[in-house]
């Protein structure tokens, strides 16, 4: 596993598109939805993207297993603020960063990654989500693709979603994430977004 000191380097390395995937470490092995990030690895590698996850357990583990079934490039952001539980790189890292803390290390995703696609987690997924929407609404940096497989994180978009965006006021939040119902949408999306538009098309 290759140790890279920060996401330039990363991106370097991938030399291709780095779509990070987001979601819950209490997956289990060969659970349903363990079963669901593997697919979606596999399908978003064999459509040429690097895959990047947290790095450590359950869909972290899934999305970069499938990856790497497919020849894909394989991206983990670790952070010591986890060194206390003894987690470790999953099998599947092939490269990594080492943030300090939380934020930073969600940071690093933003710095790292073209595009994001959300599964279903809890309140570190939904960091990772508020995180990244945030920097997009904001604009802060140019914006990128984000996407949500399934209606786990319907509830939430559908409450922020509705607010105008502060310096944009004629789009709504909303506009800003695509709800895929099956990973078919999500490869089809990114693929439509990543090749042909600066973010997220219309």
């Amino acid at each position: 596993m290759i140790t890279f000191p920060g996401p330039a380097e990363l991106r370097a390395w991938a030399a291709s598109p780095c779509v990070a995937v987001f979601g819950s470490y209490r997956v289990r092995e060969w659970s349903d939805e363990y079963l669901q990030a593997a697919e979606l690895g596999a399908r978003l590698a064999a459509s040429g993207y690097a895959i990047c996850s947290g790095g450590y357990e359950g869909t972290m583990e899934a999305v970069l297993r499938g990856a790497a079934s497919r020849g894909g490039k394989c991206v983990g952001i670790l952070t010591r603020y986890f060194d206390f539980t003894g987690l470790s790189a999953n099998p599947w890292v092939q490269a990594c960063l080492v943030m300090q803390g939380l934020i930073d290390r969600i940071e690093a995703f933003n710095a790292a990654a073209d595009a994001f696609v959300v599964l279903p987690g809890s309140t570190g997924t939904l960091a990772e989500l508020a995180v990244t929407l945030e920097v997009i609404n904001k604009s802060t940096a140019p914006p990128k693709p984000l996407v949500c497989l399934g209606g786990y994180w319907r509830p939430v978009i559908e409450v922020v979603g509705n607010e105008s965006r502060p310096f944009l006021p004629d789009q709504l939040v909303a506009s800003l994430v695509h709800l895929a119902s099956d990973i078919d949408e999500v490869v089809r999306y990114l693929d439509r977004a990543i090749a042909g538009a600066e973010g997220p098309p219309p």
